[in-house]
């Protein structure tokens, strides 16, 4: 969303003059602002790409379920194809296996560990443990699958544990800079982002054009946030264990998947993964029945 952000400062700040009919793609993107602002106030992705030469003066945060439809529009905007079984090294290098084995051994040795056991980094490193605790881990540990993903049952479990991941890091922080909602954006909530302009750059804002690129941005994007309140709804049931019919491609089951996960703080290496009934494949059913067994150790 920072073009786009970017695109309604200076169009409300009169800085470029847009076509607002012809200036959205046809994915919705605000790329074209590139070639037309002249300002010194420009769009970067400071946190994947630091650069010392550029200060952050607003930091757009993608918080609430703003996550999911940032990847939505990410891959239509940008990638113009979804995750899948033929193209997801693209997007998920597989090299991340190995991050997700540390994360799961840190977790089971927390769990499992007496107070009096020594630290132990890694599974590796369990060979340098005394012999009773070692012979206690070799029975209970089960290390995780680095088999090839050839099936769209390890792509699920595999995609899932990466959007978790996602989801659990923190964003870089830019203490002198605004932070700001992409939530309130999307409410068209910008008495904050006006100020900032102003105190920053001294720029003063034309309501009225702000409200003309808004209803815009709103029109160009509807696809993505009628996707958002589809997604949010199979979430909300799910987590309230209600069941309902679903009908997703398999990224958006494991977005679902892993968000929910994240509501009930479980690791999604938790959940039943050898069930026969795929999760979200038809329905909630499975995944509710397993998220009730993990957390309440029980179907309730």
């Amino acid at each position: 969303m920072g073009n786009t952000v970017l695109s309604h400062i200076l169009y409300s700040c009169e800085k470029v003059d847009l076509n607002l009919d012809k200036f959205f793609s046809d994915s919705g993107n605000a790329h074209e602002i590139y070639n037309l602002n002249q300002s010194e106030l420009i769009a970067s992705h400071l946190i994947e790409f630091p650069d010392n030469r550029k200060k952050c003066i607003i930091q757009l945060d993608s918080d609430e379920c703003n996550q999911v439809l940032l990847l939505k529009m990410s891959y239509h905007k940008w990638h113009n194809r979804v995750p899948m079984l033929n193209n997801y090294a693209k997007f998920f290098p597989v090299t991340n296996i190995s991050e997700h084995s540390e994360i799961l051994w840190n977790e089971y040795y927390s769990n499992v560990k007496d107070p009096s056991w020594p630290n132990c980094p890694s599974y590796y490193h369990v060979q340098f443990l005394p012999k009773l605790i070692q012979e206690e881990i070799y029975q209970t540990y089960q290390l995780p699958e680095n088999t090839e993903i050839n099936n769209n049952d390890k792509l699920l479990e595999y995609f899932t544990q990466c959007y978790f991941d996602i989801f659990k890091k923190t964003s870089t922080l830019f203490p002198l800079a605004l932070r700001y909602p992409i939530s309130k954006y999307l409410k068209n909530e910008i008495e904050t982002l006006k100020d900032t302009v102003f105190q920053v750059l001294g720029w003063k804002w034309n309501q009225e054009k702000s409200n003309i690129f808004y209803q815009s941005m709103i029109s160009q994007n509807t696809r993505y946030f009628d996707w958002l309140d589809n997604i949010k709804n199979i979430y909300n049931q799910t987590i309230q264990f209600d069941e309902l019919l679903t009908n997703i491609d398999i990224w958006e089951r494991a977005v679902v998947i892993a968000k929910v996960c994240e509501h009930f703080d479980i690791t999604p290496n938790r959940l039943h993964w050898q069930s026969k009934d795929r999760f979200l494949d038809k329905n909630n059913v499975t995944l509710i029945n397993t998220l009730k067994e993990v957390k309440y150790g029980k179907t309730i």
